[in-house]
């Protein structure tokens, strides 16, 4: 049974989200549609429609991001990344409780930490450095991302080297999760264009696991009286 909130998911031209039994949820850490009423209507949507839901937060992952936009070292970054983690899951403890036990959720330091992600990161650091499509879908994202931003010009490199690991690493994440399970990947914004790159396997070197992820594509809409999608 869903939950009725001020909220609805509408699915944006992703008819393949059907096909799936498993969806995979990532919460990045500061996006506001992971929050509040609009978390408690995605988790309603994904538990009435997948039998398996995978939650997992991308915390580590934002120290990228503190370090050029905070004058952050690496260490301070990754600290202040985890206690935002912390902080998101204690903001939202009562909603994760209705669907997810405390072994149900996932951090990204399960993948990032792994045997295999050093290898991998460094195959696809390499595949990243000698191929003119990914540097252009690279550049493409980087430039989407830090537009919506004010850097000063003193910080604009940091920020484009910070942006360009974020994504790598990125990748190299959501191919090990994908590695592990079959699923339907539920986010509100377009596909990234580097993920599409891999994902759809547009070049011959791409590593094996993305493209058993479905990238989804969803929105929030207002609710309408006595009607949820």
């Amino acid at each position: 049974m869903e939950i009725s909130t001020q909220y609805r998911i509408k699915i944006c031209q992703s008819p393949q989200w059907k096909q799936h039994n498993c969806c995979r949820i990532g919460i990045s850490v500061g996006n506001l549609a992971f929050e509040e009423d609009k978390l408690q209507t995605l988790l309603s949507w994904a538990h009435g429609r997948f039998s398996q839901c995978l939650l997992y937060i991308a915390d580590t992952l934002q120290r990228h991001n503190y370090v050029w936009k905070f004058g952050m070292s690496e260490e301070e970054a990754y600290q202040q990344a985890l206690e935002s983690g912390r902080q998101w899951l204690s903001r939202n403890k009562n909603t994760l409780e209705q669907y997810f036990s405390s072994q149900n959720i996932s951090y990204w330091d399960r993948w990032r930490t792994s045997e295999s992600f050093q290898s991998l990161h460094k195959q696809v650091t390499a595949i990243c450095q000698h191929n003119s499509l990914i540097e252009s879908a690279l550049d493409t994202d980087i430039a989407n991302f830090l537009s919506r931003r004010s850097i000063n010009s003193l910080s604009q490199e940091l920020a484009y080297q910070k942006c360009r690991d974020f994504l790598i690493e990125e990748v190299v994440v959501h191919t090990l999760m994908a590695r592990e399970a079959r699923a339907a990947k539920l986010y509100p914004a377009k596909q990234l264009e580097i993920l599409k790159v891999f994902r759809e396997r547009l070049i011959e070197n791409a590593p094996v696991g993305l493209e058993n992820e479905d990238y989804i594509n969803f929105k929030f809409l207002r609710a309408k009286i006595n009607k949820s999608y």
